[in-house]
């Protein structure tokens, strides 16, 4: 299984890691703290409630499969494809997307996506032992 999860880390790393030089970059004229500060608690905020909403699907079982909650996150094909869209309107949304509102909602989308599969993925277990969920192999 590892063989899966590796690369999808991998992938979701790299987008955050595109994510965070994204938001670094738009952000060098701006004023750092109501600018970055706010846009940036926006951005942990939303990643912690995808977290939170994804983790309470989980909490009312007893056990679940080795992997079925990191899968869950990693290969979720509507965070993808979210992830995705934000991705197409950074790169080719320029005529459309201008206004600093729309270029902070990309940002925000982008990074709570990608933030929050890498948080769900590496939090499951601490998740699964809070609440007395065992593993199944």
């Amino acid at each position: 299984m590892g063989l899966i999860i590796v690369p999808v880390v991998a992938f979701w790393l790299a987008a955050l890691f595109f994510t965070c030089r994204a938001g670094f970059y738009w952000m060098m004229g701006k004023a750092v703290f109501p600018d970055a500060a706010l846009l940036m608690l926006a951005a942990f905020t939303a990643a912690l409630c995808y977290v939170l909403l994804g983790l309470l699907k989980f909490r009312a079982r007893n056990e679940v499969w080795a992997f079925e909650i990191p899968c869950f996150f990693l290969l979720n094909k509507y965070a993808s494809a979210l992830f995705a869209c934000a991705v197409v309107a950074h790169f080719f949304g320029g005529a459309v997307f201008e206004g600093d509102l729309a270029k902070a909602v990309i940002l925000v989308v982008a990074f709570a996506v990608a933030c929050g599969n890498l948080l769900g993925c590496f939090g499951a277990g601490a998740f699964m032992k809070k609440y007395n969920i065992s593993q199944t192999y």
